[in-house]
C-alpha cells in the first residue's frame, strides 16, 4: 500500500465536519484527531471548570471550543453570530459534531 493512499483514506474518513450558513458560507469544524497537540490540550482545558471560572457558562466553553475547531477566525465569527446567542443552537451544533466524530461503529443489520 502507498502511503499517498493511506493519507488520501485518513482525509476522506476524518474530513472536517461542514456547517452551512444560511448566506451559504461553509465553515469547517476540524475533527480533534487531527489538531495539533497543544489545540487537542486548548479543547480539554475549556472543558474543565474550576471555582475560579465559575462566571464561564457553556455558551462561553462552546464558543472557545469552536475557535479552536475553526481554523479561520472570520468563519469562526460568522458561525458564532448565526447560532444568535442561543444555547440550544450552539448544544444541537456541538452534538451534531460529537456524533460525526464516532467512529467504528457497527451499522445496524436488518433482521
Amino acid at each position: 500500500m502507498k502511503l499517498a493512499d493511506i493519507k488520501k483514506s485518513a482525509d476522506k474518513k476524518y474530513a472536517p465536519f461542514a456547517v452551512e450558513l444560511d448566506d451559504e458560507r461553509t465553515v469547517l469544524l476540524r475533527i480533534p484527531l487531527r489538531l495539533a497537540k497543544e489545540e487537542r490540550q486548548a479543547i480539554t482545558k475549556a472543558f474543565e471548570v474550576t471555582d475560579e471560572d465559575s462566571a464561564r457558562d457553556a455558551m462561553d466553553v462552546y464558543e472557545e471550543v469552536f475557535r479552536i475547531l475553526i481554523a479561520d477566525e472570520a468563519d469562526a465569527d460568522a458561525l458564532i453570530a448565526a447560532l444568535e446567542g442561543d444555547l440550544a443552537y450552539y448544544q444541537q451544533l456541538f452534538n451534531d459534531f460529537s456524533e460525526s466524530m464516532q467512529l467504528g461503529e457497527a451499522a445496524s443489520s436488518k433482521n
